[in-house]
C-alpha cells in the first residue's frame, strides 16, 4: 500500500473531500481515487510527495538494527 505526506500551504484548504492541515497528515493512497490523486497532486496550494514505505520484518516481528546485530554478534561468539 502506497502512502502519501500532504501539506497545505493554507491551513483548511480542501480538495478530495478533505480538509488539509499545515502541519500536514500521511494517508494512504488507497482511500482516494485516481481523479482525486491527480487533483491532489497538481494543486498548487498543497504540497504532495511519497512516503516510502517501512520495512517489514520477518515473522512480522520488528526488529532494531542494534537488536538484530547484537543477536549475530553473540551468536557467532559462542
Amino acid at each position: 500500500m502506497s502512502k502519501l505526506k500532504v501539506i497545505s500551504k493554507v491551513a483548511g484548504f480542501r480538495r478530495a473531500g478533505r480538509a488539509w492541515s499545515t502541519e500536514g497528515e500521511t494517508v494512504d493512497t488507497s482511500d482516494f481515487t485516481e481523479e482525486q490523486l491527480e487533483a491532489l497532486k497538481a494543486e498548487p496550494k498543497l504540497i504532495v510527495f511519497e512516503v516510502p514505505a517501512e520495512p517489514k520484518a520477518e515473522g512480522g516481528k520488528e526488529t532494531g538494527g542494534k537488536a538484530a546485530k547484537g543477536g549475530k554478534e553473540s551468536a557467532a561468539s559462542n
